[in-house]
């Protein structure tokens, strides 16, 4: 990526939680851009403990910025900056010395969601910054009132590129704002396995071992969806366990539902790991019973691994998937589809391994070998035709 050198800020608007999969592909893509020789800013959430990500955001020559957390200071506090400010508002002051300072060619947001700072967004419309926005997941129960829509219609119109990591989520979006989005694009998001892999198929001969991997969060992984379907007489007479792997606001509620359907012989909590092939060196399929996602890490990396995907139709979960050829769909998140789509791929468990083997094919027609690279290239090519304006 030749080209004259860029300033890029990326901002993170993530403040549930230090770290998830929605910050994988843009700070995978400022390490890239950085590497390249462009200066990049990075402006995210100040958390006790910081990712290991950012001191690799740091060794690449990338500036860090931490905001502050403003729902933790007092009143007086923000009444005290509110009287110095002239009364204005101080949601965006940080925002405007920073652009100010490091003068960014180009702002690219990244949200768990879809659009969370439609603010932060507006006052890069009244200072004539352009901005570009990467859309993590999306959900019917994200249906905005009428206010909303607008503001939401007023600041994806007003980006250079609206950013989604699925076509399902894109075409909701645009019902949800009622606005055709001409500068719409569907991106991947990086992963943790080979492109191609060569991971042995696991030992069938005692015990199938199902996996969920995602943050344990009940709502929008549906972890409950899944211990009722295996709670019923004839799940409890099969020979299976579901390793769940993840940290997440809901681990005890999760161990305490595990206790209450009498699960404790089949499911187990396993924690965080970044080792995903590990994973997949010992489990034989993913089951993902999502309400609501983006284009889940874990499906590309289990397909990528050649191992069955069982999941429901939401967001980007299908995208890839045709129903008992490469994986198997349930065609909503309630226990009555999950569990039609678990009775499928359990009556179709001799077969796993080349169903596996039909996932990997088809992911790597469709996914790119290094998605933040490709990222990368796009943000560049954006800022060049910008540059070429003025």
């Amino acid at each position: 990526m030749k080209t004259n050198k860029l300033r890029i800020l990326f901002i993170s608007t993530l403040e549930t939680h230090p770290w998830g999969g929605c910050e994988e592909l843009w700070s995978l893509a400022a390490i890239e851009l950085a590497k390249e020789g462009h200066d990049i800013a990075v402006s995210l959430k100040a958390w006790p403990e910081e990712h290991p990500r950012l001191n690799q955001l740091r060794t690449a020559g990338c500036q860090i910025v931490k905001r502050k957390d403003r729902t933790k200071l007092s009143y007086a506090t923000r009444l005290i900056g509110k009287i110095r400010r002239g009364g204005k508002s101080g949601k965006t002051e940080w925002l405007e010395r920073l652009c100010s300072k490091f003068r960014p060619h180009l702002v690219c947001f990244s949200d768990g969601t879809t659009i969370t700072r439609a603010g932060w967004m507006k006052k890069l419309i009244e200072l004539q910054i352009p901005f570009v926005n990467i859309a993590q997941a999306n959900a019917e129960a994200f249906w905005p009132q009428d206010w909303k829509a607008e503001q939401l219609r007023m600041v994806a119109l007003g980006a250079q590129r609206m950013f989604f990591v699925s076509e399902e989520n894109r075409r909701l979006f645009e019902d949800q704002i009622a606005q055709p989005l001409s500068n719409s694009e569907v991106v991947w998001n990086p992963f943790q396995v080979p492109f191609h892999s060569e991971l042995d198929w696991p030992d069938t001969s005692k015990t199938l071992k199902l996996a969920l991997v995602g943050r344990l969060e009940i709502f929008p992984k549906g972890h409950d969806l899944l211990f009722r379907v295996l709670s019923s007489p004839k799940w409890r007479e099969r020979n299976f366990e579901v390793h769940l792997f993840g940290n997440g606001s809901n681990a005890k509620s999760i161990q305490r539902l595990i206790e209450t359907y009498n699960l404790e012989k089949q499911v187990f909590i396993r924690g965080y790991t970044n080792n995903v092939l590990n994973i997949w060196k010992k489990c034989h399929a993913l089951v993902l019973p999502s309400r609501h996602e983006g284009m889940p890490l874990a499906i590309i990396e289990a397909m990528l691994c050649e191992r069955p995907v069982i999941t429901t139709d939401v967001a980007g979960n299908a995208s890839l998937i045709e129903h008992g050829v490469n994986g198997f769909v349930a065609e909503s998140p309630s226990p009555a589809a999950l569990g039609r789509a678990m009775e499928a791929a359990w009556q179709a468990r001799s077969r796993w391994q080349s169903i596996g083997k039909a996932a990997g094919e088809c992911s790597r027609q469709y996914i790119p070998a290094n998605p933040p690279r490709e990222f990368a290239k796009k943000l560049v090519m954006i800022a060049q035709e910008l540059e070429s304006l003025h």
